[in-house]
């Protein structure tokens, strides 16, 4: 085996086992094929053909074609978790995006800066809160290019806020904040690049879902006015009506369905609630840590974010097993 063989060989281990066995040594004959004119002792396998493996396993492990029954529930839960996920962030920022428009219409007083899921980045942050409702909207009619791309930019203003952060010498838990509590953008924009693959089907939902991100921020808009409007809002509010607080309640909601639908066979919904428990939970863990660590013990803020961790914990775990449970054995797939 020369150097180079091996180097493709190491490359295939990012297949699962099973297509391996099925075609590691077809796949390396055509590489080798197509290296003929490389110095085979000191060549490496090229770029392009690294991301090719890589993006195929990605699909096999999804529900591509030459994938087991196990990888088509774990596609299925992907791509749930993507639609769960991408509704919720829109739902935040037609929230944010609303809150700004009655602002500046006068309609309103400021809103608590608290509850504004647009940050404080501008044009920037407007213009991704617009594009996490286009990103949901193309999402619900099939158009994954343009559902990718915008989601993609909705993540803009992500790193900008930590690289803004960093350089204005903010505490490192202040940053790290900011990344726990990016992960609830973060992990539907990766399940939705990962899930829809080439190989999976476009969803097609009900024409109206659309407008359910809109319409759900603007009910999160009443209830800020209604609940937190004035000088002297109760704390305990802020941690029921921010990004990871609604994505709780949109969870605890979800899990509740599921529940009373007896859907207790299929694994895709328990796993797909499950990772965007621990997304959520992650993002909550956040608000404690900064909440800590501006030594608040006794604030009703902390108190609600720390029941929601917990709750959000004990929830993924419970679901998670569940998924694992339904899941079908790993049987190999029949060659396509």
């Amino acid at each position: 085996m020369t150097l180079l063989e091996a180097r493709y060989r190491r490359v295939l281990r990012l297949l699962p086992a099973h297509y391996r066995a099925e075609r590691e040594e077809e796949m390396v004959d055509a590489f080798l094929e197509g290296a003929a004119d490389l110095d085979e002792d000191e060549a490496h396998p090229r770029w392009s053909e690294v991301l090719s493996v890589a993006a195929l396993a990605v699909r096999v492990r999804l529900g591509g074609a030459g994938s087991t029954a196990r990888g088509a529930a774990w596609g299925e839960a992907v791509r749930l978790a993507a639609v769960a996920g991408l509704f919720l962030n829109a739902m935040t920022a037609a929230q944010g995006l609303a809150a700004e428009a009655l602002v500046r219409a006068g309609v309103i007083g400021p809103v608590p800066e608290e509850f504004r899921a647009v940050t404080t980045l501008g044009v920037l942050a407007t213009a991704a809160g617009v594009a996490w409702v286009a990103a949901f909207a193309a999402l619900a009619r099939g158009r994954l290019r343009v559902a990718k791309a915008a989601a993609v930019l909705g993540l803009v203003p992500l790193p900008v806020e930590v690289v803004r952060q960093v350089i204005g010498g903010v505490p490192a838990v202040w940053v790290l904040s900011i990344l726990l509590m990016g992960l609830v953008g973060v992990i539907p924009v990766l399940a939705l690049l990962a899930g829809y693959h080439r190989d999976a089907a476009a969803p097609r939902l009900h024409w109206a879902m659309p407008l359910a991100p809109p319409a759900a921020g603007l009910l999160a808009v009443v209830a800020i006015l209604a609940l937190a409007g004035s000088p002297t809002r109760p704390t305990w509010v802020v941690a029921w009506l921010d990004l990871p607080g609604l994505g709780f309640l949109a969870l605890a909601g979800l899990s509740v369905w599921h529940a009373r639908t007896g859907r207790t066979a299929s694994p895709a919904w328990p796993l797909a609630l499950a990772l965007l428990a621990f997304t959520t939970l992650a993002s909550r863990l956040g608000t404690i840590a900064v909440s800590l660590s501006v030594g608040a013990p006794g604030d009703p803020l902390l108190a609600g974010a720390a029941v929601q961790a917990g709750v959000l914990l004990a929830l993924g775990l419970v679901l998670l097993g569940l998924g694992r449970r339904a899941l079908p054995s790993p049987a190999p797939a029949v060659r396509l």
